[in-house]
C-alpha cells in the first residue's frame, strides 16, 4: 500500500507542477527562452514521473514472475506414495479447517 500511496502522490505531484506551470506560462507571457525553459523543465519531470513508474512495473513483473510456482520433479525422483501422503495430509488440514469454520459460522448465527 506504501508503495502505490508513494506513486500516486508523485504522479498527482507532476501533475500539478505540470498544469500549475503551463498556467503561468499562459498568462504571464514570458518571453520565448524563459518559456522554452519552462517547458523542458516539466517535460522533464513528467519523464522522470513515467520512469518511475515504469521501473515499478518491470520490479513487479520481475517478482511476480520469481515467485512462478516450480515445475514438479521429473518422474522417478518423487516416490507416488510420497505424493500421496502429501496430498492426503493436505486434504485433512482443508477439511478440518472448513469445519473449524463451519462450527464458527453455526455459532454466529445462534448468537444472531
Amino acid at each position: 500500500l506504501g508503495l502505490a500511496d508513494r506513486l500516486e502522490l508523485k504522479g498527482l505531484l507532476a501533475r500539478l507542477l505540470t498544469f500549475t506551470t503551463l498556467g503561468c506560462i499562459m498568462v504571464v507571457d514570458p518571453p520565448r527562452e524563459v518559456s522554452i525553459a519552462l517547458a523542458l523543465v516539466v517535460a522533464a519531470l513528467n519523464t522522470l514521473y513515467l520512469g518511475n513508474l515504469f521501473c515499478h512495473f518491470l520490479s513487479q513483473v520481475a517478482l511476480r514472475l520469481s515467485r512462478q510456482p516450480r515445475p514438479m520433479p521429473s518422474a522417478g525422483t518423487t516416490s507416488l506414495k510420497r505424493v500421496v501422503e502429501q496430498g492426503e495430509r493436505l486434504l485433512a488440514e482443508l477439511t478440518h479447517e472448513v469445519h473449524e469454520i463451519l462450527v464458527r459460522l453455526k455459532l454466529v448465527v445462534a448468537e444472531g
